[in-house]
């Protein structure tokens, strides 16, 4: 019998290998599995939690804003907000048609707002204001539809007055880059998360930080399809502050009314303190537009209308202040000790300086500054003018605030403009022995703002003392426990003449209302002084109407500074005004009541403005 090879019966040892190989892996997974369940298990379990678990930010009320008396100028009120993430549904055709429908959004638009907040990709912003409770279950029912889509209570800003004080206000808007840089350079708000909305003008942005508070969160846990599965955990936002204004809204109504449209503005100061008591402009506008999210054809045809409502002539246009001008001019002279009560000047109706003629509006003969005043001489003041120089008159001017910002808690404020030799030297300009009589009576390069003219009389009608012009009566931080940050009273400026002159200036102010170019300013059982002005533009042939005053005479409480752009002469357009705004004022009974409401409004910390 043959005899048996032991080595056709052995197997190879590559066979082996593969078996091994997979043994090998089984007990890997196996130790694998052991590690995750048995030692990880615990923190991997939270982490599931962790990834199923949606921060959303949750937007602070914002604080309120109320007048001097405590009426409401500036609220808030809930609403359903409709807010989209644009990064999730950026280019989802679908679902942004699905959107459209169901809350009835112009496509256009939506697909702009998109666009506009690709910024901040995976932040929601509001696409709608005000979505109806049928619109926001029908949202709810097609959310694994609608990527990045959810529906938000929401606080929207509300301006019951509508366009009463809506330069002072100014408005509230949807977030933009810029403002995301301004909110985040301290890097506060980067932790906290921004609101919605945002002011863009007037005391909203001036004062943005202090009224909108501090976001909060909330935490909620979702499925796999995005609905919530359990309750939210909040943390609560921190309201913001209120502030209460300076501005009596009463008047401000009265001020508006007054202007009915036209172009122009009316200031009024309290020139014991600089407290702004009325500031308005026209044309206006309403800041509900901007606040609600109104369709961008509204917002454009406001951004288009050839009467500017949106700009603030009050604070930003700067105009030739013509005849009011000439208080300055006195000053000057007086300041520069070439002016006495002895002084008398000649006026023949004209004189020649160079090879131009300089007009009056009358031939008033030999008359001292009093009766210039009255009659507002140009030819009394002209010659006034050159005696002093246009540096004599520069120097003035600044102390009286003119040719430079007030410091007013608004943005955008104009300087206006001062021929001084800096102001020359940097335009290359030469001047001319016309130009000082041109600015003698308030014309050439000179150019005001309404607010700088009230401050400018305020000075006068404090007898030197100039206040910095303030919105900001008092600051509310929220809480019933919180006290009012009470603003004080900044002096500007000081003019140190002898007493008698402010006299003299005063009683000369009472006869330009008494029996001068201003007696519709008259106020039966109250005494008022002022001076009428009428500034020549570039623009037309009608001039500027101004006028500028305070009263009462003896112990002023109101000074006011009235413009009408192209309006005719001031002693018939502006001074109308002017007495209507000063009566209503000085005729209302002061009511602590109502003052210590407004300290007390419900809501920022910060008194000063945050420019």
């Amino acid at each position: 019998m043959p005899e048996r090879d032991p080595q056709k019966n052995r197997l190879p040892a590559q066979a082996f290998i593969l078996p091994i190989l997979v043994a090998l892996g089984l007990l890997i997974v196996l130790f694998r599995l052991w590690y995750l369940q048995m030692v990880r298990g615990d923190a991997l379990s939270e982490q599931a939690l962790q990834g199923r678990t949606v921060s959303i930010a949750v937007s602070p009320p914002r604080g309120i804003i109320v007048d001097r008396k405590g009426n409401p100028i500036a609220g808030v009120k809930p609403a359903l907000a409709l807010m989209v993430v644009p990064g999730e549904i950026d280019g989802d055709e679908e679902a942004i048609a699905r959107l459209v429908k169901i809350c009835r959004l112009d496509r256009a638009e939506l697909g702009a707002d998109i666009a506009e907040n690709m910024f901040r990709r995976f932040l929601p912003f509001v696409a709608k204001l005000g979505i109806t409770p049928e619109q926001a279950i029908a949202i709810e029912e097609k959310r694994a539809f609608l990527p990045g889509v959810f529906v938000r209570p929401e606080s929207i800003r509300q301006y019951p007055s509508g366009t009463a004080a809506a330069h002072v206000v100014g408005y509230v808007g949807v977030v933009s880059p810029k403002d995301v840089e301004r909110l985040t350079a301290d890097g506060r708000r980067t932790r906290q998360g921004l609101p919605n909305f945002v002011g863009k003008v007037g005391v909203e942005r001036v004062y943005d930080q202090t009224l909108m508070g501090l976001s909060g969160r909330d935490w909620v846990e979702i499925d796999t399809r995005g609905r919530a599965m359990r309750d939210s955990i909040s943390d609560p936002p921190t309201p913001g502050s209120g502030l209460a204004l300076t501005i009596d809204m009463d008047l401000q109504r009265v001020a508006e009314t007054l202007l009915n449209g036209r172009k122009g503005a009316v200031v009024a100061i309290d020139p014991n303190n600089g407290e702004v008591l009325c500031l308005a402009s026209g044309p206006t506008f309403d800041p509900n537009v901007f606040a609600q999210r109104a369709p961008r054809s509204t917002i454009k045809r406001l951004l288009t209308d050839p009467g500017l409502p949106l700009l603030d002539r009050a604070v930003a246009s700067a105009y030739a202040p013509g005849s009011t001008f000439k208080v300055a001019t006195l000053l000057a002279a007086v300041r520069t000790g070439l002016l006495t009560t002895a002084t008398h000047y000649t006026c023949t109706g004209s004189m020649r300086v160079g090879g131009r003629t300089f007009r009056c509006l009358g031939r008033h003969g030999t008359i001292s500054y009093h009766t210039a005043m009255q009659k507002s001489c140009n030819i009394f003041f002209a010659k006034l003018g050159q005696a002093v120089d246009r540096a004599g008159m520069a120097e003035t001017a600044l102390l009286l605030g003119l040719g430079q910002e007030t410091g007013v808690d608004l943005l955008s404020e104009s300087s206006g403009t001062l021929p001084t030799q800096d102001w020359l030297d940097k335009r290359s300009l030469k001047w001319y022995p016309g130009d000082t009589v041109n600015m003698a009576v308030g014309q050439g390069y000179l150019g005001c703002t309404p607010l700088q003219m009230a401050g400018y009389i305020g000075m006068v009608a404090s007898r030197g003392t100039r206040y910095t012009p303030h919105l900001i009566k008092a600051v509310n931080p929220p809480g019933a426990n919180a006290s009012p940050q009470i603003a004080k009273p900044e002096i500007a400026e000081r003019m140190e003449i002898q007493a008698e002159w402010w006299d003299r200036l005063h009683s000369a102010l009472i006869a330009v209302v008494s029996g001068g170019t201003a007696k519709a300013a008259q106020i039966p059982g109250i005494t008022v002084a002022g001076k009428t002005g009428s500034s020549e533009h570039t623009r037309g042939s009608r001039t500027h109407g101004w006028f500028v005053g305070f009263a009462p005479a003896e112990n002023p409480r109101i000074a006011i500074a009235v413009v009408l752009e192209a309006g005719g002469h001031g002693g018939a357009v502006a001074v109308p005004v002017a007495r209507q705004i000063m009566e209503r004022y000085l005729r209302t009974p002061a009511s602590s009541t109502a003052s210590r409401r407004a300290l007390t409004a419900s809501a920022s910390s910060d008194l000063p403005s945050e420019r």
